[in-house]
């Protein structure tokens, strides 16, 4: 009887030999913690099949494989595999691996690994249940060869599925570094019926009919009887009788009869699960079943039909996609009738990871963060983006696993209209701030893991430690600058910033442009350092000082003819916060000069000294606000503070000028409060209360509770 279709149906989708001829189901490359099983899918080149495992020729010196066969070694391994056909090789494969072997005695999941360990092989039945513990991930079929491991689950197959595979596996415990390869073997529940009936007629491709036994007569539907010497064809289109009855007519002999309806439709469609089920079309005749039969034991003997099915699926496990036809043997009243080729296709392989690209190469990123997300073709994409998570400690160096972005996930998830989208990340002007997104593809009922992409966007905070050995300096906390001309030059990209000082600093010679609104925030042992001629002028933007330690670094030999001041501010802000500064100038020197600024003291120290002129601060048209603070001034002619058409305020601070003449405060058509300050002159030749402040006619000056000499 002609082959219909096997119960033993193998189906592997990798060839993990040499050549494309041979597949091997397993083993395949790879380490492994548990002992392999050789299983070679021999329908796929037919022949005989021979394996060795100590390196020789196997067609030569080779054992031969007629069915799966535990390989009992461990360590490095080498199974070579020939398939011969009328004693000529065709093909031969090597297959290379290593086993270290691991039973997981120890772990949660031991009894699962336990399942096949010591066999390679785990037996599974159409309708139960495989328990993959969550604390592994797992591939399957096609997948093998890939990175895409799935979270550990249970995995079903549907109870009337009759498909029979080998399936490769892989388990992986990703923490544990270890990996278990194994193949699972799927055989179908028994459910079909088993009833022949014998019948003195053959039916062939379902249109001819063949009479078997001369001791009958035969008539179709309505003709005539007859002895037929030859196969007739019918039209199964429609219903046909066949009646037969004794050669030997006598009135009242028997007559049988057997009805063969019209040929039916078998159709296909998807299961609950994803599986494809095949059944007859609405309005068959009930009389039809579907003949699955068994593999013939011997060359000698037939196929031989099993059961008779209704309905039957072809199915698979989550994580995995076959493809392939049936022949299926059609029966009415459990007589054959002729056979249906049905193709078919269960894809429950997920879709890929998302694919997230951003053109920022590292987590922390100096521009808005553009990001692609992209998935297959035939998926739909899903994408989420945490709530930005403002970075406060902005000292601490933080990356993707920093236990406090552990638990930041999107709150909800949006479906794109394509499976490409773009986002730009930005921190709008807040700072240094962290964003995540998680993005997974969908296709039917299957969804993929979840990608994640997580980076900082911080184009505010800018850090430098001269001593780093960062090889590519970025100005971030793991990579700062190194030099602070590079400081500057960020700076000056950016709208606003903050440079954070670990190390003393070299100011860059000459005169350094600010055009940026910054902060420089300091550490205590930390000295900004300017050299003879170095200053730094600040246009149009603002700067503060936090905890800064300003010192001069020698002093020209050569006596500077005019004016240079240590800071410059054009239309600017100055804010000082608990600072130092001492500068030391050669002829003349201003600390702080202003024009159309606002100059802010608080807290802070600030001391210059020159041969001929110094002065701390000078203001024109700007507003100068002092407090708590210490402003010393030292040199032939000295002043602390000079304001010209401004505005002064100042409080509770210690303001001292020295050297042969000299004020605390100069003021020329300004206005001033001062108040509960402590004033101090020594100028030689000169009485100490002569002279400490000067207004001119146009200016005036609240003085309120201040001390000192000359007030």
């Amino acid at each position: 009887m002609k082959r219909i279709f096997t119960l033993t149906f193998l189906v592997s989708f990798i060839s993990l030999a040499l050549h494309a001829q041979i597949k091997v189901i397993s083993p395949c490359a790879g380490v492994w913690s548990n002992k392999q099983v050789l299983v070679i899918d021999t329908e796929a080149c037919p022949g005989d099949y021979y394996y060795s495992l100590n390196g020789t020729d196997p067609s030569v010196f080779g054992f031969a494989y007629d069915g799966p066969v535990l390989i009992d070694l461990k360590d490095d391994v080498s199974v070579k595999i020939a398939v011969m056909e009328n004693s000529v090789k065709k093909d031969s494969a090597e297959i290379k691996y290593t086993v270290v072997p691991d039973p997981a005695a120890l772990k949660p999941y031991s009894e699962f690994i336990q399942t096949f360990y010591d066999t390679g092989i785990y037996n599974y039945t159409s309708g139960s249940v495989i328990e993959l513990p969550q604390d592994l991930t797992y591939l399957l079929g096609k997948s093998v060869a890939s990175n895409n491991y799935l979270p550990g689950r249970n995995l079903k197959l549907a109870q009337d599925s009759i498909l029979s595979r080998y399936i490769p596996c892989i388990v992986n415990d990703a923490a544990a570094e270890k990996k278990w390869f194994f193949v699972i073997r799927t055989v179908p529940r028994a459910a079909g019926t088993y009833s022949r009936r014998d019948v003195p007629f053959k039916i062939s491709d379902w249109n001819t009919i063949e009479f078997l036994n001369d001791n009958y007569i035969y008539k179709i539907d309505s003709e005539y009887w007859e002895l037929p010497k030859q196969p007739k064809f019918l039209d199964r289109t429609i219903s046909h009788m066949i009646s037969w009855q004794s050669i030997d007519y006598q009135a009242g002999n028997p007559v049988e009869f057997f009805v063969l309806p019209a040929k039916p439709e078998v159709v296909c469609y998807d299961g609950e699960d994803g599986e494809k089920v095949f059944t007859f079309a609405p309005g068959s005749d009930e009389s039809y079943a579907m003949g699955i039969y068994s593999e013939k034991k011997s060359s000698s003997s037939e196929n031989e039909y099993n059961a008779l099915f209704r309905k039957f699926s072809a199915d698979t496990f989550h994580g995995d996609l076959i493809t392939g036809s049936i022949t299926a043997g059609i029966y009415s009243n459990s007589v054959y009738q002729g056979n249906v080729t049905f193709s078919y296709e269960v894809d429950k392989y997920p879709p890929s990871l998302p694919k997230i690209v951003s053109d920022s190469e590292n987590f922390y990123s100096r521009k808005p963060a553009l990001v692609k997300i992209s998935s297959d073709a035939d998926s739909e994409l899903f994408y989420g983006i945490s709530e930005p998570y403002i970075i406060d400690n902005v000292r601490n160096s933080y990356s993707k696993d920093s236990v406090e972005f552990q638990n930041l996930n999107p709150k909800y998830y949006q479906k794109s209209e394509r499976n490409i989208v773009s986002i730009t990340l930005k921190p709008q002007d807040r700072g240094a701030v962290y964003f995540k997104i998680c993005a997974y593809a969908k296709k039917g009922e299957f969804t993929s893991p979840v990608a994640q992409y997580s980076v900082i966007v911080d184009q505010y905070n800018y850090y430098y430690d001269k001593d780093s050995t960062a090889l590519i300096p970025m100005g971030t906390a793991e990579a700062p600058f190194t030099d602070f001309s590079q400081c500057l030059e960020a700076v000056n990209n950016s709208r606003h910033s903050c440079i954070h000082i670990k190390s003393s600093v070299d100011f860059p010679e000459g005169v350094s442009t600010l055009s940026s609104n910054c902060i420089i925030d300091s550490d205590d042992d930390s000295v900004l350092y300017f050299s003879p001629g170095s200053s730094l002028v600040v246009k149009s933007a603002s700067l503060e000082l936090n905890g800064c330690n300003i010192k001069t670094k020698g002093v020209s030999a050569v006596k500077n003819k005019t004016i240079i001041p240590l800071i410059k501010l054009e239309n600017s802000v100055l804010d000082m916060n608990d600072c130092v500064v001492s500068t030391e100038f050669g002829k003349t020197s201003t600390l702080i000069d202003g024009y159309q600024s606002s100059i802010n003291i608080l807290d802070s120290t600030v001391y210059t000294a020159a041969s001929t002129y110094a002065s701390c601060i000078t203001g024109v048209k700007s507003r100068l606000n002092i407090k708590n603070s210490v402003l010393n001034s030292k040199a032939e002619t000295s002043v602390v503070i000079s304001v010209s058409d401004g505005e002064l305020n100042l409080s509770d601070s210690s303001l001292k000028t020295a050297g042969s003449m000299g004020r605390i405060i100069e003021m020329f058509a300004s206005k001033g409060v001062a108040k509960n300050n402590k004033f101090l002159t020594e100028l030689e030749g000169r009485e100490s209360d002569e002279y400490p402040v000067y207004l001119d006619k146009k200016s005036s000056l609240q003085d309120i509770s201040n001390v000192g000499n000359g007030f």
